[in-house]
């Protein structure tokens, strides 16, 4: 898909995830619930309910990281933002609009018509609202969205002036170190001398603060993490029933992760048109949904160094519970 430059407050959705071939989901799908231990990639969680109960996920009192991300930004709008004029702000993973609205009311009104948004996300309705919500709340500002998965877009991000991208949310944790790092490398790569990326980082801490993160007494979360088996019945024609399924989240501290499954209540076989034969699940067995690593400072220095990245600040909250780091690409004889 070709892609114009939108005039001011123009709003469009680039749908290359669309143009994927539903069988791949399928396949990856089925070929995680072979796996041993069985799996179901994260990335799963996000249709249409998923994205909404992520977000009430994100006001909860238990879940810190939302709301010690945003008191970073807040606090250091126009130290992150630098000059807004002819910037594109690239949000990787966006879901809702709430974060990059932070940076968005230190831009002054009278420069909204230069700045250019392009979130980056799988759901079309979380873009579609966003869209809808900032070109209200910012007039004279363009959004472009792009919805497609935020791991193999870096090749569709438009070249209208300089990027401030941004992965939130600690999001990088939830890959595998060699993807994440791999991620990292292809975004420094994609980017031009006076680009910046900054970085959301959930920091290691105590067992209890995380773990009670992740098992909220609402039970929001056990409910967002058992509806990836709706998703895997929809798209693999899987016949999970999941209130057969009890949420488990911990610490895994060896691996300084958090760790997310689902556990059968009782011994189940679970069929698909497209298995030989249904899968039987022992009363006990889990199925992993989620890895969410957690990091420490030094940490930092060797994640960005490792994919051709230079630190120029890391930015924490109060308690020191989460960080922003901004970066800059190291280019050779740099």
């Amino acid at each position: 898909m070709e892609m114009a430059e939108p005039a001011a407050a123009e709003t469009c959705i680039c749908d290359y995830l669309g143009q994927r071939d539903g069988s791949s989901s399928r396949k990856e799908i089925l070929a995680g619930l072979r796996d041993s231990p069985r799996r179901i990639p994260s990335r799963f969680f996000y249709d249409r309910r998923g994205s909404e109960l992520f977000e009430e996920i994100t006001g909860l009192p238990e879940y810190y990281l939302t709301g010690a991300e945003k008191s970073i930004l807040k606090a250091n709008a126009d130290r992150l933002l630098g000059s807004p004029e002819g910037l594109d702000i690239v949000e990787l993973g966006s879901g809702d609009c709430s974060k990059v609205s932070l940076l968005l009311d230190a831009v002054p009104e009278d420069c909204l018509e230069s700045v250019c948004y392009l979130p980056v996300d799988v759901s079309r309705s979380a873009l579609a609202r966003s869209a809808r919500n900032l070109t209200e709340s910012y007039p004279g500002l363009r959004v472009v969205c792009l919805r497609d998965d935020f791991c193999r877009c870096m090749s569709r991000f438009p070249d209208y002036g300089r990027k401030l991208i941004l992965f939130l949310g600690s999001t990088i944790g939830n890959l595998e170190e060699s993807a994440a790092a791999g991620l990292l490398s292809a975004l420094s790569a994609s980017m031009g001398p006076d680009d910046r990326l900054i970085l959301g980082l959930d920091m290691l801490k105590d067992r209890k603060v995380l773990e009670r993160a992740y098992n909220d007494s609402r039970g929001i979360t056990a409910e967002f993490n058992r509806n990836i088996l709706r998703v895997a019945n929809r798209l693999a024609d899987t016949d999970f029933h999941p209130d057969n399924f009890v949420h488990r989240a911990f610490l895994n501290g060896a691996e300084s992760r958090m760790e997310m499954h689902l556990e059968a209540s009782i011994g189940q076989a679970v069929s698909s048109p497209w298995l030989d034969e249904p899968l039987q699940l022992r009363k006990g067995e889990r199925i992993h949904t989620e890895t969410s690593r957690k990091y420490t400072a030094g940490d930092i220095e060797s994640l960005a160094h490792n994919a051709g990245f230079a630190v120029r600040d890391v930015l924490t909250d109060g308690r020191q519970r989460f960080s922003l780091v901004e970066m800059e690409p190291v280019r050779a004889g740099g």
